[in-house]
């Protein structure tokens, strides 16, 4: 986590300090249970399994919300190493079992594991960045543009390329400091201006807006570009702008 860009994680509210007091009280509960056993029971087995995953498991949770009280810090898939822990704890508890409620114990929590999902997972994405490369590949023609009205949009075209086959990114900074970044940088707008002169269409896509520019461009009249359709997809807005009747350009 780059501490100078904490802010950007201030929207997630962290847990409580009764929450945070509940975990370490675990932890410690935990670490005087196995503080009191025979070391030989430490060393090998089911015991062994759980000198390794408690601590994983209930110690990063602990750390990363009691820092949350003071700085913006928390975030839960921050914490998504932790759930292999959670996985050892679970087979070390159905090794203890005899085999037949093994067996049964390893189902209801598999069972829960899947009937769980329809919390876990929202029944319909709220962002289908498929749909905008599949939207693109079906509708772009060779020589259009793309232009990203925010960073994080440029990841649609880092995770599906195809659909972005046919468009040349003419808003991206191509330098190397940027090249290999994930988000990349944009150009100012006078460079992108002077990179439209020779575009007669191009795709902007935005996070999602009800009412997308009917004109981009210059401030007042003439328009350069007008907006000849735009799509609402889950997530983002695309809209195809091409260059007013009457200007100059391709």
């Amino acid at each position: 986590l780059d501490l100078t860009q904490v802010r950007q994680v201030a929207w997630e509210r962290p847990p409580g300090l009764a929450v945070v007091g509940g975990l370490l009280a675990a932890v410690l509960a935990g670490a005087l249970v196995f503080a009191v056993a025979k070391p030989g029971h430490r060393e090998s087995g089911p015991a062994a399994l759980v000198t390794l995953a408690a601590p994983w498991l209930l110690l990063p949770p602990v750390l990363l919300a009691g820092a949350a009280q003071v700085t913006p810090m928390w975030q839960l898939r921050y914490l998504l190493f932790c759930l292999p822990a959670a996985a050892l704890l679970i087979v070390a508890a159905a090794s203890m079992l005899p085999v037949r409620f093994g067996a049964a114990a390893l189902a209801v929590v598999l069972a829960a594991a899947l009937a769980g999902q329809s919390v876990v997972r929202p029944a319909v994405a709220t962002d289908d960045i498929r749909a905008v490369s599949r939207l693109l590949g079906a509708r772009a023609r060779p020589g259009d543009a793309v232009v990203f009205g925010q960073l994080g949009r440029r990841l649609i075209m880092a995770a599906y390329p195809a659909g972005f086959a046919r468009l040349r990114d003419i808003g991206g900074n191509a330098s190397p400091a940027y090249r290999n970044t994930l988000y990349g940088k944009n150009v100012s707008q006078v460079v992108l201006d002077r990179r439209l002169a020779s575009v007669r269409r191009f795709w902007l896509i935005q996070y999602m807006t009800s009412e997308p520019a009917r004109f981009y461009g210059a401030a007042s009249p003439p328009y350069p570009f007008c907006a000849l359709h735009t799509w609402q997809l889950h997530g983002s807005t695309v809209t195809l702008y091409l260059r007013c009747a009457g200007t100059a350009g391709q």
